[in-house]
């Protein structure tokens, strides 16, 4: 992965669509002029209208999408797809948009899975879904091995020498890679996960209470925590 080479070889998708919608608009306007017979290309009181499609686009842009470029990180291909997915919801963009946004944002490397993905996706004139574009982005750059990798991290996670906020961080970042987890959401087992990797220290003055709110767990694991340093 090179970011270096990201900031200088992509190009800004604002000034991009920008460029973009400048030339639409003096098309449209030639056109009309030669069609009203104005050889000098002066127009009055015209309004020409915008292309819908530059439109999305510039306002998709608006948010700073990230790109995704060259040799592909797992963590950072699915970091993409989240923030895309934020920026989705914001806008309330249907498959399509977000299919067509996704694959805008893609360069050198993964410019050309793209192409071969799409043409393989859409079999029969049907339109490419949001999840059939995710399922065969992930399965090509966040493997299931990687997946497994990170899940058996968060199974063996302990606090050891880290800080409460250091393990609640660490621990939010594996326990999304938790099947168990997605499958049952409910705070008891997160909160028994949680204490279980607790150093023995806190643990032990921790596990009495016998907590299964997380939130509440992890409150009392911070006053614990002020209280053993004083």
């Amino acid at each position: 992965m090179a970011p270096n080479r990201r900031r200088a070889n992509a190009k800004d998708p604002l000034a991009t669509t920008s460029a973009q919608m400048t030339r639409v608009m003096q098309a449209q306007t030639e056109a009309i002029c030669q069609m009203n017979g104005n050889a000098r290309g002066v127009v009055t009181n015209l309004i020409v209208p915008l292309n819908p499609q530059y439109v999305r686009l510039s306002k998709f842009c608006r948010n700073y999408p990230p790109f995704l470029c060259g040799s592909v990180d797992p963590l950072e291909a699915e970091e993409w797809l989240q923030k895309l997915e934020r920026i989705f919801s914001v806008m309330r963009c249907d498959d399509v948009l977000k299919v067509d946004f996704s694959t805008y944002m893609l360069e050198y490397d993964v410019k050309h899975w793209r192409n071969n993905a799409k043409g393989s996706l859409a079999t029969q004139g049907a339109p490419i879904t949001w999840e059939e574009f995710k399922e065969v982005f992930l399965e090509k750059y966040f493997p299931h091995n990687v997946h497994i990798q990170k899940e058996t991290k968060f199974l063996q996670l302990r606090q050891e020498e880290m800080t409460v906020v250091e393990f609640v961080a660490k621990f939010e970042n594996l326990a999304r890679f938790s099947h168990y987890l997605k499958d049952n959401p409910q705070d008891d087992w997160k909160a028994i996960k949680f204490e279980e990797g607790l150093k023995p220290e806190l643990k032990s003055s921790i596990s009495i209470l016998e907590l299964r709110d997380y939130p509440t767990l992890l409150n009392k694991c911070r006053i614990a925590e002020k209280k053993c340093k004083q």
